[in-house]
């Protein structure tokens, strides 16, 4: 969860925060903007928990997923751009799989790791990061609404790699 003064209210099994803030800009203009800022998170079920063979495909496997509702609102005539961040911060043990639909990039931020695919620092350290629809008087945009899904499965990885077909038709038998 980002820093920040939010108020929380728990509806079921629904987490709802909320905060109002003034983010200053140093980038492409100086100055402030006011921002309403809506968050809910909430349970995202195992995807594959309806199919005939779940118990099976399961077998050593846990799961983990949350679902994240990101509501950012501004009423700013300033020039000033805001957008919302998704940030999850891992300390990998074994290998990490990212299923993307374009080729990425990584970048190591701390010492030079080779190919970006592969980074062997024994109890290290990586975030997955992604930025959301920007807002602001320059996009013409005053509210955005963005939905993130996570769904993190750990096993072997024979047992990712059908949990990977299954999901995305993807093969990653090497």
């Amino acid at each position: 969860m980002d820093p920040g003064y939010y108020s929380m209210l728990r509806k079921g099994d629904h987490i709802h925060l909320h905060q109002m803030l003034k983010l200053p800009s140093y980038n492409t203009v100086s100055g402030e903007i006011c921002i309403d800022f809506r968050r809910i998170i909430s349970k995202a079920e195992n995807p594959l928990r309806r199919l005939p063979g779940y118990p099976a495909c399961m077998e050593g496997v846990s799961y983990c997923g949350y679902e994240q509702v990101l509501d950012l609102q501004t009423d700013s005539e300033q020039d000033i751009f805001a957008e919302s961040w998704d940030l999850l911060q891992i300390r990998p043990k074994g290998t990490l799989y990212i299923p993307m639909y374009r080729s990425m990039r990584g970048t190591d931020h701390y010492e030079p790791a080779g190919a970006h695919e592969t980074l062997r620092n024994s109890g290290g350290f990586a975030e997955m990061e992604c930025n959301l629809q920007t807002i602001g008087r320059p996009t013409g945009l005053n509210h955005s609404i963005d939905r993130v899904t996570k769904w993190i499965f750990h096993g072997t990885r024979a047992k990712l790699g059908e949990i990977a077909d299954l999901l995305l038709g993807w093969d990653f038998s090497d």
